[in-house]
């Protein structure tokens, strides 16, 4: 039902990770694939898509001199700064969680605004020009603290119009938030009050 619910169309398929424990972020690589597969067709639009997706993909976001290398019928492939190539399930579950996270919000991006303009080129790197609103929650499961420290500011940068609306434990997620855009829920059953701005941040 998640795998379903995940490929269908329609908004239903951007809130089904929030509400089905079992949907997996996995669909992504599949869409590549697909991608690919109609680009090899011929087809004009997937191949500007794909092009687009792994342009932005390739912008600094992976760590250790990691890079998209390919993606072919097998999935999403990386290489590393000596040029070894891996599969993208080879890799560490912060790079796949990552890789799968920014694939979601690219595909999503794709079904809401169409292919043209996914990616522009401004100020010498590649940026997401449409607007939306983005849960993500627990960004800083399986991520390495150097990684939790940049993600963010990654994120804001290449999605400008975007407002992220993030759950974390790490402070350095945290220092990516916008000025008073930081809020601490108490604990469950404590009755305690929200608060804004945590200064130990």
């Amino acid at each position: 039902n998640a795998q379903r619910a995940m490929s269908g169309p329609g908004r239903i398929a951007r809130f089904v990770t929030m509400f089905l424990e079992d949907a997996t972020l996995g669909e992504c690589e599949l869409w590549l694939t697909d991608l690919n597969h109609k680009k090899l067709e011929g087809r004009p639009i997937e191949t500007s898509v794909l092009y687009q997706v792994l342009k932005l993909l390739n912008d600094e976001f992976l760590r250790n001199g990691l890079r998209v290398h390919k993606v072919d019928s097998e999935g999403l492939w990386l290489a590393d700064a000596l040029n070894v190539v891996l599969p993208l399930a080879d890799m560490s579950e912060g790079y796949r969680a990552a890789l799968a996270m920014l694939i979601d919000i690219l595909r999503h991006i794709v079904n809401v605004y169409g292919h043209e303009d996914l990616v522009k080129e401004s100020g010498g790197r590649w940026v997401v020009p449409h607007p939306g609103v983005v849960l993500i929650d627990e960004m800083d499961s399986h991520l390495h603290p150097e990684w939790q420290r940049s993600i963010g500011f990654w994120l804001k940068e290449r999605f400008p119009n975007i407002q992220f609306i993030v759950t974390t434990h790490s402070p350095m997620i945290c220092q990516a938030a916008d000025e008073k855009g930081i809020f601490h829920l108490p604990a469950p059953g404590t009755g305690d009050p929200f608060q804004l701005g945590v200064e130990d941040y």
